[in-house]
């Protein structure tokens, strides 16, 4: 799929500028990646928010305008939706197919892949070396049906 996390990025940008706000990359993989109760959303004023993120005994708080964390949530929601409406429109209906994820795409928006209505069972693969280990296995495969 030509789709890839770059035009997401673009499109919560450009979403975001709506409010006269560009999130970071950093950002926007915080607030992709973060559990929604660990979420806490208080307004400063004049415009802006203050997003802290707990985890265990940290947080992570980020500065932005008011309505960007729902912005970028609900563009990687609709971003998920249109990819798998492409498979939809070539009559693969992925909610009858087990599906595979894998990648810093797949790990990065797990949740808004796990939570579409489009797709059935599915396995997101987190190990970011998984497409080596697997080459790596083939290759000694391959190599020993040689000797």
């Amino acid at each position: 799929v030509e789709n890839g996390l770059n035009t997401l990025y673009e499109r919560i940008r450009k979403d975001c500028r709506s409010l006269d706000y560009e999130p970071t990359d950093r950002n926007i993989d915080t607030l992709l990646t973060a559990d929604p109760s660990t979420v806490e959303l208080k307004n400063s004023g004049h415009g802006s928010q203050q997003i802290t993120i707990h985890k265990g005994e940290n947080e992570r708080k980020i500065f932005a305008a008011e309505g960007v964390y729902e912005i970028i949530q609900k563009t990687a929601k609709d971003y998920i939706t249109e990819i798998l409406m492409i498979f939809l429109r070539k009559n693969i209906r992925l909610r009858q197919y087990y599906t595979i994820f894998e990648g810093g795409g797949g790990i990065l928006l797990h949740r808004f892949i796990s939570e579409n209505e489009l797709l059935g069972p599915h396995k997101v693969v987190t190990d970011l070396a998984a497409n080596a280990k697997g080459y790596r296995l083939m290759y000694n495969i391959s190599t020993k049906r040689k000797n």
